[in-house]
């Protein structure tokens, strides 16, 4: 394991407005970019702002039911989110 991969000291946690969609990261996530592309002004009704972290740091907690994915054709991205408040994850 490099440096880039150390697990973090601290633990991430968050969820959508409802708490029907929970997230636990443990390790180290990158830094925020800012995403200004039409896509994301309309998905968040502003611009995105991201981070990012390997999958082996993520742990989702959702009722399979909660949790929808929307995969656009236009890039490789899925944009997630909560189907009974419609928060953005």
């Amino acid at each position: 394991m490099d440096s880039s991969e150390t697990v973090s000291k601290h633990v991430h946690t968050g969820s959508c407005l409802c708490g029907g969609v929970r997230y636990t990261i443990n390790g180290q996530v990158r830094d925020i970019i800012n995403c200004h592309c039409s896509l994301c002004r309309k998905f968040h009704g502003h611009f995105g702002a991201y981070t990012a972290v390997k999958t082996r740091y993520l742990t989702i907690n959702s009722n399979s039911n909660f949790l929808a994915w929307y995969s656009s054709m236009h890039n490789d991205a899925q944009r997630g989110f909560c189907v009974i408040c419609g928060s953005s994850l």
